[in-house]
């Protein structure tokens, strides 16, 4: 390659990064436009966008890009309409402006490469319809309508006029990332700076140990005088260290702050496109769009600004797609024409943000999503009854899961929310979704501000140790072993109020691990609010803050392992990947029998579980059945007293509130009936409030438990108690 030809290949490059921003810019203040202005700011924006026309058609003229030069000559020419207010605004000019910047786009995407261009039909269309908006469209300026689509953000938040009075200089993004990650790379010398102090620590201690178990060290003057030297040296290493180490830790933290500060780039890089996206989309559909942001100036590492961009989209197409329903519609059920798509960004503690999408629309099916998950799932009919609302609306995250009623060019696929989740998960994020029907539907994402750092837990397994995202474990617990029950042949345990399925993570990890010591677990509960699983590991060693390191091609994906981090003492310790892990957990049978509670054999009694709940359902029938009782079940208290009257049982537990007919209803009713007035009912509830135990009294229960405070222990005795 010749030197000339070196110097076009970089000029046309400079040309498409200026090009790109130029169309941004214009997107943005078309979209502003389109909204109800002040004569002042519309002035303003007809004015910015004018002059981004023209420099793009100079530079574009540089280049030899005759196409964009003819097109940005007729955006010129209609700018200067509207600023000598001889053009009108209506919503066909915006469609017109906006069918030239995807033709833009278009051809901006094919310059210098070996693509065939754009259609010329295309491109003939847009001169076209320019041309026309000047010779048809002329003539003086009515009361502007309001447009069906439009973008409510404060000025400040995309503003691209002020955006281009900085002064700044081009860097590669490349570069930036090199630069960011060697300035990570001192992380590891901070870290060492903590090893060093704590190996120090433990010198001194060694050697107070040594002098206080051997007197006779201390037998001569010399030897007392070098330990005094040693130990004096070892005082000064150590003030030495500390004082390094806070001051290499305060310039490594200044360090990265800045770096960081330099990848970061405001959310509306992403939110612009986003708008457009919105408004281009709705007008295919006949449907009226207005869009609100918020929080579109905080500003994100620009890693997670271009991974975030597809999920966000996905979420917007099944808005327009699925949500908001046409003007028509929306008439009949008292809605106002056009729909409201709501994105608000938030900051929140420990360096994470909230993303919330809502909607106005329809909201999710939830009906339709329920009989597709009893099909995948092949469930009974009483089992369905049971199923949760927030089950059902994470099962919609499932590939292969649409409640559309056809295949459409936006979604209905059911691969969207798949994609969704897995993107946003591989960022270290979590998403989840909530629907009223007719009112809309929100989607809530949080993910890490950065790439960079992230605290994380230190654990134990056997001989290994690992790294858990702090953000990822919902809870920390110590439990003792005996509280450990099994459902299925899968152990479980009770976390406030709900019964968990509980593993033991070096089994999912199909490593080796010691025989637990002692009389507790230690335990993470991770996953989704309504998916919780206790994973048992060995030891919880600490927390700290840890750089992830990824794998390189070779290792891009590694099950369970998300990459790997440096230790202060140098070791590298594998960060675990938490989505993997609960996945993994599923099919995998957890903390082995050997940590079963045996519990003492009692003679074959019958005993009659009401309850409508079939987790709560499964626990109770588990434990009586463990305890040695013949146990039958039914779903409610109708059910209940019905399965009694066809074959009496020797005590009844009861849930209270229930459908059909509730637990207090029953007993009430099994004590006017002579033939089975006599057995004891149990009530286990969680109603709590004096009224509620008199009104259980009063209805004839033998014995009332709240949940808050079960124990199996307590029930088991009571049972003892009325039927021996």
């Amino acid at each position: 390659m010749t030197g000339r030809e070196e110097f076009l290949k970089k000029l046309l490059a400079t040309f498409r990064i200026e090009a790109a921003e130029g169309i941004t810019n214009l997107t943005a203040n078309l979209i502003e436009l389109e909204k109800e202005l002040p004569e002042e700011r519309k002035t303003e924006l007809v004015e910015a966008s004018f002059r981004e026309a023209h420099s793009l058609k100079g530079a574009s003229r540089a280049v030899n890009e005759t196409t964009i030069e003819k097109i940005c000559q007729a955006l010129e020419s209609v700018f200067s309409g509207l600023k000598q207010k001889s053009v009108r605004y209506d919503s066909s000019l915006f469609d017109v402006f906006h069918q030239a910047l995807n033709t833009l786009n278009d051809i901006l995407g094919r310059a210098g490469s070996n693509q065939d261009g754009v259609d010329s039909a295309k491109v003939d269309q847009v001169l076209n319809g320019l041309s026309q908006i000047i010779q048809l469209n002329s003539g003086p300026a009515p009361e502007k309508s309001a447009a069906p689509v439009t973008v409510q953000a404060p000025a400040a938040e995309i503003n691209p006029v002020q955006h281009r009075q900085q002064d700044t200089i081009r860097i590669s993004s490349e570069k930036l990332t090199d630069l960011f990650f060697q300035a990570e790379e001192l992380l590891e010398l901070r870290q060492s700076f903590s090893y060093l102090k704590d190996s120090v620590k433990s010198l001194t201690a060694k050697m107070q140990l040594l002098k206080q178990e051997s007197p006779g060290l201390q037998s001569s003057e010399w030897t007392v005088s070098l330990i005094k030297s040693m130990e004096d040296d070892l005082e000064k290493l150590r003030k030495s260290i500390v004082r390094q180490g806070y001051s290499s830790g305060l310039k490594i933290e200044t360090l990265l702050d800045e770096v960081k500060k330099i990848m970061s780039v405001p959310f509306s890089t992403v939110l612009d496109g986003f708008s457009k996206a919105a408004r281009d989309l709705s007008r295919d559909q006949g449907k009226e769009i207005l869009v609100e942001i918020r929080g579109a100036d905080i500003e994100i590492d620009r890693r997670i600004l271009e991974e975030i961009g597809k999920p966000l989209n996905h979420i917007l197409r099944n808005s327009i797609d699925h949500g908001i329903e046409n003007p028509q519609v929306r008439a009949k059920m008292g809605k106002p024409a056009h729909g409201t798509i709501r994105v608000a960004v938030d900051r929140l503690e420990n360096n994470r943000i909230e993303i919330l999408i809502s909607d106005d629309g329809a909201g999710v099916d939830i009906e339709k999503l329920r009989k597709k998950f009893i099909g995948q799932e092949n469930l009974s009919p009483e089992q369905a009854v049971n199923i949760s609302e927030a089950t059902l609306l994470d099962f919609a995250f499932k590939s292969g899961i649409s409640t559309g009623e056809m295949i459409t060019d936006l979604s209905g696929r059911g691969l969207g929310l798949a994609i969704v989740r897995e993107k946003i998960e591989q960022l270290g994020g979590v998403v989840t979704l909530s629907t009223l029907k007719n009112k809309g539907t929100e989607f809530r994402i949080r993910i890490p501000l950065s790439m960079a750092t992230f605290r994380g837990v230190r654990i134990q397994l056997g001989e290994r140790q690992f790294i858990m995202p702090t953000a990822k474990i919902e809870r920390a617990l110590r439990i003792e072993k005996s509280a450990v029950r099994t459902i299925e042949s899968k152990p479980t345990i009770v976390y406030r109020e709900e019964i968990l399925p509980l593993v033991y993570l070096a089994d999912v990890l199909g490593i080796p691990n010691k025989e637990s010591e002692g009389d507790y677990f230690q335990i993470l509960v991770m996953g989704p609010p309504d998916k919780l699983i206790g994973f048992c590991v060995d030891e919880i060693l600490d927390e700290e803050v840890v750089q992830l390191k990824k794998f390189n091609a070779q290792l891009q994906r590694v099950k369970n392992i998300s990459g790997a981090t440096v230790l202060g003492s140098g070791k590298v310790v594998p960060v675990l990947n938490v989505s993997d892990l609960l996945l993994s957990a599923l099919s995998n049978s957890g903390v082995s029998d050997r940590n079963r509670t045996n519990v003492s054999e009692h003679k074959q009694k019958s005993i009659l579980v009401v309850e409508d709940s079939i987790t709560s359902r499964m626990l109770l029938k588990n434990i009586l059945e463990t305890a040695g009782y013949s146990v039958a079940t039914a779903i409610d208290g109708m059910e209940g007293y019905a399965r009694l009257k066809e074959n009496p049982a020797d005590l009844v537990v009861s849930d209270v509130d229930m459908p059909r007919m509730n637990g207090i209803d029953m007993t009430s009713k099994i004590r006017s009936d002579k033939s089975v007035a006599a057995i004891p009912v149990v009530l286990v509830t969680s109603l709590s409030r004096r009224e509620d135990r008199e009104r259980g009294m009063e209805a004839g229960a033998s014995a009332y438990i709240v949940k808050s405070n079960f124990d199996q222990g307590n029930l088991l005795e009571v049972i003892e108690r009325l039927i021996g």
